[in-house]
């Protein structure tokens, strides 16, 4: 079966174009409209990478907190949530470290205690705005 010839010749010729433009910048520096102290930079970016891990520590407390019938599905999908911050945070950490400075990132609060699904649902909407 394999992949058709077509497909694969597109693929290589695509390939080799990319292959004409510069590697992306890895120097973390910033320039032109984009130029800002970087320790303005890194103190923001660590207010967002506070944020991911909250709503990651949300997400996954409230997963194990449900008690309803639906409690399986939205663990589930709590779970994939929680993932999907964790992702944020890191990638925001490692361009933190990328741009030379420190990652400081404060103490993270427990999210209020509830275990009815409508409440639940609401504080996670309420954190993701």
């Amino acid at each position: 079966m394999g992949i058709p010839m077509h497909e694969a010749a597109a693929f290589f010729v695509r390939f080799k174009e990319a292959a004409a433009y510069p590697p992306p910048d890895e120097t973390g520096e910033l320039e032109g409209a984009f130029a800002v102290p970087v320790e303005q930079v890194l103190a923001l970016m660590g207010e967002i990478v506070t944020d991911e891990f909250k709503s990651m520590l949300a997400y996954k407390v409230y997963a194990q907190s449900m008690r309803s019938m639906a409690r399986n599905a939205i663990a589930e999908f709590f779970d994939e949530h929680a993932d999907d911050e964790l992702e944020h945070a890191e990638f925001l950490l490692r361009r933190m470290s990328a741009l030379g400075g420190p990652c400081h990132i404060p103490d993270i609060p427990a999210p209020p205690p509830s275990s009815d699904p409508e409440d639940i649902v609401k504080t996670v909407i309420r954190m993701e705005q």
